[in-house]
């Protein structure tokens, strides 16, 4: 957010529930932002973790999927890697450090339910 929306693209935030404040602030900043259901974004986008960084070209082709940076907490590079799919590159994929969103990447990342109870494990 803090770079604001690029001119040579067109970004779309993806938010995991609704948060008008974090929504009118993406907004503001020139990014088109569209509110899912964890289920919705495993459906339609086959996205289980967020976040998740992804680049979808006009054919409907997706050169990037991947994560912003290279470790945890790291320097985001999103820049870099819209300039290289820009360029007609496909990027290596960073790593995801994040949080499991599906209901069944969460039981397979936690099974004792510790981070993401379950109606069985509250």
């Amino acid at each position: 957010m803090a770079r604001g929306a690029r001119d040579d693209f067109r970004e779309r935030v993806l938010l995991v529930g609704h948060d008008s404040t974090l929504s009118a602030a993406l907004s503001a900043k020139g990014f088109h932002v569209s509110s899912v259901t964890s289920e919705e974004l495993k459906e339609r986008f086959g996205i289980e973790a967020a976040p998740a960084f992804f680049a979808v070209t006009p054919d409907g082709s997706v050169p990037y999927l991947g994560g912003y940076s290279d470790y945890k907490q790291g320097p985001a590079q999103d820049t870099r890697i819209l300039s290289l799919v820009r360029r007609g590159l496909q990027p290596e994929p960073l790593p995801l450090f994040g949080c499991a969103v599906s209901r069944e990447l969460q039981a397979k990342a936690d099974p004792l339910g510790l981070k993401y109870p379950t109606e069985a494990t509250r």
